[in-house]
């Protein structure tokens, strides 16, 4: 999926869960508040979004990058 985004040249951020300390505490906490247990879990402007299939359907789609631009941020978290 950041292959994907670099692509668009959409600039994004990436919380690698397995690389901070702490991780798997985060991806719990993740989980309960998303209601998602996948990763990736996309994140615009603060707000979950979805994980890997919706973030792909929206990049393809080109909706994506139409919410990014609506919500004035430049970020997507993706949580991994």
């Amino acid at each position: 999926m950041k292959r994907e985004l670099d692509k668009k040249n959409i600039k994004y951020s990436v919380v690698e869960l397995d690389l901070v300390n702490h991780g798997k505490e985060l991806e719990d906490k993740l989980k309960e508040m998303s209601h998602c247990s996948t990763v990736p879990n996309t994140y615009i402007g603060g707000k979950h979004f979805g994980g890997c299939r919706e973030t792909m359907e929206a990049l393809d789609s080109g909706s994506l990058f139409k919410m990014v631009e609506c919500s004035r941020e430049e970020l997507i978290d993706i949580q991994l």
